[in-house]
């Protein structure tokens, strides 16, 4: 039995951030925040949560 391939095809990229408790450690239940840039230089730019 194989799983089941879960892609999605498209040309379309979205970035979402959550806080984490420690470092590189979620909460149980963290709320993401999804953030808007016009290009992948602004990344470089935004400011921390």
């Amino acid at each position: 039995m194989t799983c089941k391939n879960k892609t999605i095809d498209s040309n379309v990229a979205g970035l979402y951030i959550a806080k984490e408790e420690c470092l590189k450690i979620l909460p149980d239940n963290p709320i993401w925040h999804g953030v808007e840039v016009n290009s992948y230089k602004e990344l470089c730019k935004m400011e921390r949560y």
